[in-house]
């Protein structure tokens, strides 16, 4: 299986990148993968440097779906988030803007 795509390789520019990760990861921590399809589907053609990447990482999404769990009641409940395969999603996002502003 290949690893996924992270938006840092698909977009041309950092600030809005940034801000593309910060708005993808919301609904992600909710376990909302149908909405964070849709965010990087609206993202502006100008600012992607590789819209291959980007169809990447809607493929990714929607063959994980089923193991991207909802953080935000999982943390409620107080149980672990612990490394497994449902939170490599986030792990890959998170990735991405610790690797650019760090």
């Amino acid at each position: 299986m290949s690893r996924p795509l992270k938006l840092s390789e698909a977009m041309n520019n950092r600030h809005v990148r940034n801000d593309a990760v910060k708005r993808v990861l919301r609904p992600l921590w909710y376990g909302d993968v149908d909405t964070a399809i849709a965010l990087l589907r609206q993202l502006e053609p100008k600012h992607i440097k590789a819209p291959g990447s980007i169809d990447g990482l809607v493929g990714y999404l929607e063959r994980n779906r089923l193991y991207i769990p909802c953080y935000a009641a999982r943390k409620k409940l107080g149980l672990r988030n612990s490394s497994n395969r449902g939170e490599r999603p986030m792990t890959s996002w998170s990735r991405t803007v610790r690797s650019t502003t760090g």
